[in-house]
């Protein structure tokens, strides 16, 4: 397939599919190629007046479009912050980056926050004053660290209930712990193993995850499992009830796989971690060709402790 958009020449047009750009007069047409609707679906497309900044980390070709900013100037070191990150998640999966390419579409408004991971790209929405403090700009980069470890977690390696979506239906699994939870354990891991987070700042940030889960007293009520399962009913449509009769699979996911890895590290002797588990489990499913079943997570956790 195939998407033309004809644009003004004074906008900037920011996709992760290929392109070809054509200048007119009055114009700018750029033409992107998509090879299925899948591929097509998962990236969005951001035009307008923004600010593009590009780098590359093994000779793949990275870029983040900023949009919203206002007066607000991105800081000097947010190219080597993202570069640092981009490598810290590298080395989780073996050293190698899966994608041609990969942008971040970064949407600065008043408030909001939260982010959505595609194949090549990602879309993040923070406060535009985020990148004025110390901890909002923390914040930033561990919402982008998220979404770019769902590059590796979730976009390819996933369950095998999500090898081929349903578009048309609700997409169930009882995995969101591992997809979500973990990513969440990792994000502002990989913001510290990156050199932009300080040990102290990381215990406290797991300490607010733990408090989080303590806090929840539906985690009696209702497995990670079933809580993913669960999702469409309940993290989504949320009631006055959600935090006694369900849990988080972020946070608490989060929590999960702490726990999992420092098992993993007492067990072994510090030799492997959960990054080995996470590569087995890259190994054995997404380079096959296929997606992962609840068991084959388990085989993975056994054969790397």
């Amino acid at each position: 397939a195939s998407l033309v958009v004809d644009h003004p020449k004074a906008w900037s047009l920011s996709c992760s599919l290929p392109s070809d750009e054509q200048r007119t007069n009055e114009h700018k047409r750029c033409t992107l190629h998509a090879a299925d609707l899948s591929e097509a679906l998962d990236a969005p497309v951001l035009i307008g007046q923004t600010q593009r900044q590009e780098w590359q980390v093994d000779g793949v070709d990275h870029a983040i479009e900023l949009d919203g900013l206002a007066s607000v100037q991105p800081p000097v070191t947010l190219i080597d912050d993202l570069a640092a990150i981009v490598r810290a998640a590298r080395d989780v999966f073996g050293g190698r980056l899966p994608y041609p390419r990969y942008v971040f579409q970064a949407l600065f408004t008043g408030e909001g926050y939260g982010g959505l991971e595609h194949r090549d790209s990602s879309t993040l929405l923070m406060p535009r004053t985020s990148l004025t403090t110390p901890k909002g700009y923390r914040d930033f980069l561990g919402l982008a660290a998220h979404e770019l470890f769902h590059a590796w977690n979730v976009k390819r390696m996933r369950p095998v209930e999500f090898w081929d979506y349903d578009y048309e239906a609700e997409n169930y699994t009882r995995l969101l712990w591992l997809m979500e939870g973990w990513t969440a354990y990792y994000d502002d891991l990989l913001v510290t193993r990156a050199g932009r987070m300080t040990h102290r700042d990381y215990c406290a940030a797991m300490a607010k995850n733990v408090q989080g889960m303590r806090a929840s007293p539906g985690r009696f009520e209702l497995s990670l499992e079933d809580s993913s399962f669960d999702a469409w009913i309940r993290l989504y449509r949320p009631d006055e009830n959600t935090r006694n009769s369900s849990q988080n699979y972020y946070g608490n996911g989060a929590v999960a796989a702490m726990c999992l890895d420092l098992d993993i590290r007492r067990v072994t002797g510090g030799a492997r971690s959960l990054d080995d588990v996470l590569r087995a489990l890259w190994q054995s499913t997404y380079e096959r060709g296929r997606g992962y079943e609840l068991e084959d997570v388990h085989r993975a956790v056994e054969e790397v402790a």
